[in-house]
């Protein structure tokens, strides 16, 4: 703190910096040995989607084609059940009907 002409005192400014330790570069580590078992792992489990659970779009085609088979069912229909079963919104539901329609044309 430094002391100001009328006897009141300011605090002093500290700069701060923050350290890191030092971490190889992106080419230095692709030098460096071959990836970790684990990163393998990972790059293999993520492109590997046969255990991934379906997406909103695949669950709305679904339900898309199995009620447009059965005659009579609307619109607000299968709107209605794409944001049950889809969980989808009123808005997102109405433009998944829109984009499922325009591809089975």
């Amino acid at each position: 703190m430094t002391t100001e002409k009328n006897g009141s005192q300011k605090p002093t400014s500290i700069a701060l910096t923050k350290t890191t330790p030092d971490l190889p570069s992106a080419k230095e580590e692709s030098k460096s040995a071959p990836l970790s078992e684990t990163k393998q792992t990972a790059i293999a489990s993520s492109s590997d989607n046969s255990t991934a659970p379906p997406t909103k779009m695949e669950v709305a085609t679904e339900i898309f084609n199995r009620m447009r088979s059965t005659s009579g069912v609307t619109r607000k229909q299968i709107i209605d059940q794409f944001v049950a079963d889809a969980r989808l919104s009123k808005a997102g539901a109405s433009t998944y009907y829109q984009l499922i329609k325009a591809k089975s044309k």
